[in-house]
């Protein structure tokens, strides 16, 4: 999770959970999130984006009313 000197809306677009956790994935975004000026349809977009595929198809299958 690598951000160097990118803009916090940068960061959002290129982050990837990789090999962390779902929790710290999560946590990172979560603060990036708070930092940013998106809504959160665009912030639940994103945070799908960087999920591990896996992770994210089993997403699909529970409640999608549940925000961030």
């Amino acid at each position: 999770m690598t951000t160097g000197t990118l803009t916090t809306s940068d960061q959002l677009f290129r982050l990837q959970q990789g090999t962390t956790s779902v929790n710290d994935y999560t946590l990172y975004f979560r603060t990036l999130g708070a930092a940013s000026s998106w809504n959160e349809t665009a912030l639940l977009g994103a945070y799908r984006q960087g999920l591990n595929p896996d992770i994210c198809a089993a997403m699909a299958l529970y409640d999608d009313s549940i925000g961030l």
